[in-house]
Formats: structure tokens, C-alpha cells, sequence
């Protein structure tokens, strides 16, 4: 038994790792689209862009790190005094919820990109 639970924690800490590589991978992604496509703007609105940009970027973060980290191992101790379907909460969170948080993060920070390069004229070279 103490060897499975070390597995688990193994795989829940790599679990972790490979969401943070995901996120810094799409920032990077879209970077890059950026600083390719689109010299023409002007400094100010480039400014603004990417000020709204890393505020979008700095919530969804803290979304997802309370979420994965706070939720699933710092308070999973209160949390698992809730039951959810027959489990307690705070398992829950850790085996599923956060996954499903971070699904929805991807589809949230894609809707807001999208409305942002909208109100800057930003258009990706497909």
C-alpha cells in the first residue's frame, strides 16, 4: 500500500507539471503569433494589448492554481468531510476537479483572446 500511494503522488505531481507546460506552451504560441504578424500596430495599442493579455493570463493562472494546488492538497482535509457522488470532496478535486477546471480555463482564455484581438485588429496568420 505505501508504494501506491507514492505512485499516486508521483503521478498527480507530473499530472500538475504537464497542465503548467500546456499553459506556458499556448503563451509562447502566442507570442510568437503576435511578434510575427502584426509590426504595423502602434506601440501604444501593442502596450494595452499586452497589459490586457497578461491580466487574462494572471487570472486563469490563479484560477487554476487554486484549483489544482490549493483545493486538492492544501485544504483537502476540510474538503473531504463533503461527499460529492459517494467521494470526498477534496479527493474529488484532486482526481477529477481540477482536470475539468483546467478544460474550462482552455476554452475560457481562448473566448477572451479571441474577443481581445477583435478590440486591437489582431489578425493571425493562418
Amino acid at each position: 500500500m505505501p508504494n501506491s500511494e507514492a505512485n499516486r503522488g508521483r503521478r498527480s505531481n507530473i499530472t500538475r507539471y504537464c497542465r503548467l507546460f500546456v499553459v506556458l506552451l499556448c503563451f509562447c504560441f502566442s507570442y510568437s503569433v503576435m511578434s510575427n504578424g502584426n509590426q504595423k500596430r502602434n506601440r501604444r495599442n501593442s502596450v494595452g494589448y499586452w497589459r490586457t493579455n497578461l491580466r487574462i493570463l494572471a487570472f486563469l493562472l490563479s484560477v487554476w492554481f487554486v484549483s489544482s494546488c490549493l483545493l486538492s492538497i492544501v485544504f483537502v482535509e476540510p474538503l473531504n468531510k463533503i461527499q460529492v457522488g459517494g467521494f470526498p470532496l477534496g479527493f474529488w478535486f484532486a482526481q477529477q476537479g481540477a482536470i475539468y477546471v483546467f478544460i474550462v480555463l482552455t476554452f475560457v482564455y481562448a473566448f477572451l483572446m479571441e474577443r481581445l484581438d477583435r478590440k486591437h485588429g489582431v489578425k493571425e496568420n493562418r
